[in-house]
């Protein structure tokens, strides 16, 4: 619905299987997506998840797909302060966390034909600063 497609990607079939869903936008990037209606350390859904990235990374870097990127995605339909205690070491792995009220922006946006690629790099962007917010913090404490 927000123009990504689903990663039907060879030799990966293993990780696909496992994962809720992959998919790739018109440019090649990929996010590798775990949903959960319940707690994020819920099955250990975000160790699961990191390997999971890391696992498809190594399979593209294989194949000479160096330019793509892996976005590990984890959705909840909980809400962001459901969350907040686990929030921060989602963000410092670099996994982005789409929550409720995150899904419910998202729904808005659909009937705007809005770009995956677009979409993607918002994402990617917002995974970065808030891992990189996280490095930052944890210098701070040891000084």
């Amino acid at each position: 619905m927000l123009g990504f497609s689903s990663a039907p990607v060879d030799g990966i079939a293993t990780i696909q299987e496992v994962s809720d869903l992959i998919t790739v936008t018109p440019q090649g990037n990929f996010a590798i997506v775990e949903c959960t209606t319940g707690i994020l350390k819920q099955d250990n859904k975000l160790p699961k998840l990191l390997d999971r990235a890391i696992k498809v990374q190594k399979k593209l870097s294989a194949t000479n797909s160096n330019i793509s990127k892996v976005l590990p995605v984890l959705v909840t339909s909980k809400s962001r302060e459901n969350i907040s205690v686990e929030l921060p070491a989602a963000e410092e792995s670099g996994a982005l966390v789409i929550a409720s009220e995150d899904l419910e922006h998202l729904l808005s946006i659909v009937s705007m034909n809005k770009d995956a690629d677009e979409i993607y790099t918002t994402w990617h962007q917002k995974a970065h600063d808030a891992k990189i917010k996280h490095q930052n913090s944890n210098i701070t404490s040891y000084i």
